[in-house]
């Protein structure tokens, strides 16, 4: 897994696992490291590699004191190139319901959802903030950041990392050992669905629907696993 990821990312991993080791090495407590878990999900993903979102969900949490403060919101779209509408509709269909247009809880003022997320995340402080994301997802989160940044006046192209990395370092942190965990019971474990519908996971509008994919949902159930993973370690 880990000669994988360097093949795939080259020396952006090694250096991003390096800079969450370092960071643990540092503190006191792991328990007391503030981090955060985002997701979002696409209207439409082009060929070129340009990420269209249509929900953003992000919490900032540590865990000693869980999930602390978060955003959620619906960025509206906008006009989608030529010969994609029919595919963002289905898109729609298969895995959100969100529809690309005439969605009542969209919002086009992105300068004030960016400012909200910039003081969320205290982007203005000179170090990097620990961001993560499940790995399959991470690429998606970092372009809809990337699609953000060409749209509002302040930068919001905002390094992503994988979660399960920072689960395996932590457990490693925790424990004093050099031995790393099975990444992929990692990766199974942010798949299982037993929190999909618990009761204030989801938000107000997919708690509507039958769909289980919600940005705000997922980052909160990919906390709540990881919590669980680490109880018998911190």
């Amino acid at each position: 897994w880990y000669q994988r990821r360097v093949r795939e990312y080259g020396g952006d991993f090694e250096e991003e696992r390096r800079y969450c080791s370092g960071v643990l090495e540092r503190c006191d407590d792991v328990s007391d490291v503030e981090f955060y878990i985002v997701d979002a999900l696409t209207t439409i993903e082009y060929d070129d590699g340009v990420f269209v979102p249509c929900e953003v969900g992000v919490v900032r949490c540590s865990l000693r004191d869980g999930i602390t403060a978060f955003r959620h919101f619906f960025p509206d779209p906008g006009s989608l190139r030529n010969g994609h509408t029919h595919s963002a509709i289905s898109k729609a269909d298969l895995e959100h319901e969100i529809p690309p247009v005439g969605f009542p809880y969209a919002t086009r003022d992105y300068d004030r959802e960016t400012t909200k997320l910039h003081d969320l995340m205290r982007l203005d402080r000179p170090s990097r903030p620990l961001v993560f994301c499940r790995s399959s997802e991470r690429k998606r989160a970092e372009g809809c950041f990337e699609w953000f940044h060409h749209r509002v006046e302040r930068n919001m192209r905002i390094k992503v990392m994988e979660l399960e990395m920072w689960m395996d370092e932590m457990v490693v942190a925790a424990t004093g050992s050099n031995k790393s965990h099975n990444t992929a019971q990692l990766r199974r474990l942010l798949y299982e669905t037993r929190y999909d519908f618990a009761r204030g996971v989801r938000c107000e509008f997919h708690c509507s629907t039958d769909k289980i994919n919600c940005a705000i949902g997922n980052a909160r159930k990919w906390f709540f696993f990881m919590v669980e993973l680490l109880f018998d370690f911190v």
